[in-house]
């Protein structure tokens, strides 16, 4: 999959943080390209991954980081996957499928993409949900992203909600 290292997933840990924070302050800055009103990475990347954190603990969720061990260079981290659970209005949905889980954010180094990071970051993640009883996983992402759009495409997921925006002022 990535030459002589060998992928595995596992949960993130505070040793992990320099990496997600780089790799969150990546993803910020490929998504302001696309939607000009995004703050800065390195302005939200820190306080980002705490808010990750925060939603995971609070909600049954994880992140968990791909790391390839080298036997030469080591540890390094090929990408992560934020997840939690979710609840529907209950007004809304019935009662045995209000529960859902949520990807909040995926991301792959680009040396590391097309390799199939992406799929085991976010079966992990659907792992997680299975275990708890979760039958469905939902994930937004930019319109604008095609890069993300095929990978979900690819991961089985299907269009179900579409959000659109209109700025004022």
């Amino acid at each position: 999959m990535t030459g002589d290292r060998s992928v595995r997933v596992r949960p993130a840990t505070a040793e992990d943080d320099g990496a997600l924070t780089a790799m969150i302050e990546a993803l910020q800055e490929h998504e302001r390209r696309l939607v000009p009103w995004l703050r800065p990475g390195r302005d939200t990347a820190e306080r980002h991954l705490a808010h990750l954190r925060r939603r995971a603990e609070e909600r049954d969720g994880r992140i968990f980081v791909a790391a390839a061990e080298d036997p030469v260079l080591g540890t390094s981290i090929l990408g992560f996957v934020a997840c939690q659970i979710e609840e529907d209005i209950p007004t809304e949905v019935e009662a045995g499928a209000r529960r859902y889980g949520w990807i909040a954010e995926l991301y792959v180094v680009p040396e590391a993409r097309r390799r199939g990071i992406a799929r085991i970051l976010v079966e992990r993640a659907c792992s997680h949900f299975s275990r708890r009883g979760i039958g469905r996983v939902d994930v937004a992402y930019l319109e604008a992203n095609r890069e993300a759009h095929e990978t979900y495409m690819q991961l089985g997921f299907t269009p179900h909600y579409r959000i659109v925006s209109r700025r004022l002022g």
